[in-house]
């Protein structure tokens, strides 16, 4: 009987002990559980708005106003049509008409003309000779028709206008009688660069040309500025 009780006695101290072991370890795994530290928190910062609004709204290219007055660039050219001199039309015996005539580069003098001489010595040598390959005799200045195509060529310039109608709406033959000689054909120039030019361009114009070859044996040459007048007696 009193082995009995003390088998029993050891059974009951042995599931004490496994009963306390087992709620030891419980126990334990349920702190161990709790107190596990918790997950940091995750960072939700963002990128600053600066960022955000440079990317999405980037600068804008610097401009350059250009003042409403300023002025263009200048245009520029290597080369372009040289303008033709402006000519009145040979008149003869009181009729006219008009005609375009092409500047022409001004041409070496003749060897018989000479170079240092005057604007009308050099013109009249040109013209003779002109006169001379054509079967027409000489001609030679006439110093009243000289003052009738030199005032003609002041007025033409003081009024900055090409005619063969000059002050108070003369004829070239009331010019040069008003001079107190008579005349019979007139031409009339502007923008001729020397008396080579001069005597070129008249000469490639058929009705100036005409003037010049004409039965004629006197002349006179005005010049003012840019204007010129040749009268034919």
């Amino acid at each position: 009987m009193l082995k009995g009780m003390k088998r029993l006695f050891v059974l009951g101290v042995l599931l004490f002990a496994l009963a306390a072991g087992a709620l030891y370890s419980f126990g334990r795994g349920y702190n161990d559980t709790a107190q596990m530290p918790a997950a940091p928190p995750s960072s939700t910062s963002s990128a600053p708005s600066s960022t955000l609004e440079v990317e999405d709204n980037p600068a804008a290219a610097p401009t350059t106003t250009v003042p409403k007055n300023s002025a263009p660039p200048p245009k520029t050219s290597s080369s372009g049509p040289v303008m033709p001199p402006k000519t009145g039309s040979g008149t003869s015996s009181g009729s006219s008409g008009s005609a375009s005539v092409p500047a022409s580069s001004p041409q070496s003098p003749p060897q018989d003309c000479p170079a240092a001489s005057s604007f009308s010595a050099r013109f009249l040598c040109l013209l003779n000779q002109h006169r001379s390959a054509n079967g027409r005799g000489s001609l030679n200045y006439d110093q009243k028709l000289n003052q009738a195509a030199s005032g003609h060529s002041a007025w033409m310039r003081g009024v900055n206008t090409l005619s063969h109608t000059g002050a108070n709406n003369s004829s070239f033959t009331e010019r040069c009688a008003a001079a107190g000689t008579t005349c019979f054909a007139e031409n009339i120039a502007q923008g001729f660069t020397s008396a080579e030019h001069l005597f070129t361009i008249w000469k490639h114009s058929a009705g100036h040309n005409a003037n010049m070859l004409g039965p004629y044996s006197a002349l006179g040459l005005g010049t003012a500025g840019s204007f010129a007048t040749l009268v034919l007696r």
